[in-house]
């Protein structure tokens, strides 16, 4: 047995001969695939960052129901009528949907149709016996408009640093350091584990104290840092809320390592930009 794992390539090919293979839609026999490899490469991800609490991803026993995604290609809706596509000697599933299935309500009460781009059937297994199926539909709705009235505030992310301005010309500079100071604590709390426990076999007793130990450590950290996130997007909220902002804007940091000077790049500043709690500021400060 080769100690690698196998290829897209590969395992579509294997695949190609199951039954079950053949029966589906080529573009979503071809995405089951493609999930289990998102799961591969998710898993190596958390391996080089020190998780090796981590279990590899596995195939599904043969019994077991799992998600099956149609992609665009792959469905037709027919009014009221969702026509999941299968293979070209397979009739396929007509699902009947209710009156207003494809019209989202948006926060302001505005509704909008979508178009779908997605649908994925999910099995609900309780007490290892199928109780129903769940359909998922993405649906896109193009640009969506925004208009709200009042003051917007702009706030502007880096590593220890958060910058506040709003259109009335107040200017804000928050230092995070400690934010930082307790990611960097706990990037040596990790170094420092995986220190003792690559001086010890795998799976043996004093190999598994050390992971536990790790695991609470890193949570208690984790919890630490989380709060002061949550502090800190607090007081945001509560200064917009004083001064009567509307909308609250933040910078984007897409492709913020290839467009950065020499200066921000390196493993150090690599390390720095992509432990930024970016995602989770946003969504609490939005």
């Amino acid at each position: 047995m080769e100690n690698r794992w196998p290829t897209e390539a590969e395992l579509k090919a294997k695949f190609k001969s199951i039954v079950s293979w053949k029966e589906l839609h080529s573009q979503s026999a071809q995405a089951v695939v493609e999930e289990y490899f998102e799961a591969v490469s998710s898993y190596r991800e958390h391996k080089e960052n020190g998780h090796t609490e981590m279990n590899p991803p596995n195939f599904k026993p043969k019994g077991h129901l799992r998600t099956v995604t149609w992609k665009r290609q792959g469905f037709d809706v027919e009014g009221d009528t969702l026509v999941l596509k299968l293979s070209r000697k397979k009739e396929p599933i007509k699902v009947a949907l209710p009156e207003g299935w494809n019209v989202v309500t948006l926060p302001d009460s505005t509704g909008m149709k979508g178009t779908p781009v997605e649908v994925k059937v999910k099995a609900v297994v309780r007490r290892r016996k199928v109780e129903n199926l769940v359909l998922h539909v993405t649906f896109d709705l193009g640009v969506v408009s925004v208009y709200r009235a009042g003051a917007v505030s702009a706030y502007d992310y880096n590593s220890a640093t958060f910058v506040r301005a709003t259109l009335n010309g107040a200017l804000d500079l928050f230092i995070c350091r400690e934010i930082l100071s307790q990611v960097q604590y706990r990037n040596k709390t990790i170094a420092d584990f995986q220190k003792k426990m690559s001086r010890l076999k795998e799976g043996s007793r004093r190999w598994r104290r050390l992971l536990a130990a790790k695991i609470r450590r890193l949570k208690k950290l984790d919890r630490r840092i989380r709060q002061m996130e949550h502090t800190l997007t607090k007081l945001f909220a509560e200064l917009d809320e004083a001064e009567g902002v509307a909308f609250a804007v933040v910078g984007d940091l897409t492709d913020l390592r290839r467009s950065a000077r020499t200066g921000m790049k390196g493993r150090k500043a690599t390390q720095k930009i992509n432990q930024m709690a970016y995602d989770r500021l946003v969504t609490r400060t939005s």
